[in-house]
């Protein structure tokens, strides 16, 4: 698992995770894109930057019914879709790799976490 190396760097660990490329070569990218050393960076740059990488968009964990029933979509209601693969997980605050069902992450991450999109890596 690669772990964090400087602060802020979720989106660079997890893209890292996720993809099997080094640490390295995924801060070159996000940094291409916009985020500064050290800094948090926008959702729709993470997004790009799975996109840019082959990560494809999942949004089939959900009922797009209960998605209208429903005001949150938390990882708890996602986690069970996520048990095959590599997963790029953003959420409101914070963004993690999901492998085979496993959280990579060097945080805890909370089930009631509001999810903003899941990407899928082969």
């Amino acid at each position: 698992m690669i772990t964090s190396k400087e602060k802020n760097d979720c989106s660079v660990v997890a893209l890292a995770n996720a993809t099997g490329k080094s640490y390295e070569d995924c801060h070159l990218l996000l940094k291409s894109m916009g985020r500064g050393d050290g800094c948090t960076v926008w959702s729709n740059i993470v997004a790009a930057a799975c996109l840019r990488e082959g990560g494809k968009i999942n949004l089939f964990a959900i009922d797009y019914r209960e998605q209208y029933l429903t005001p949150k979509r938390t990882f708890s209601r996602y986690a069970p879709y996520l048990k095959s693969g590599n997963f790029v997980v953003i959420t409101q605050h914070h963004v993690f790799c999901v492998k085979d069902g496993a959280i990579l992450d060097e945080n805890k991450v909370a089930d009631d976490e509001e999810v903003v999109s899941v990407y899928y890596f082969k």
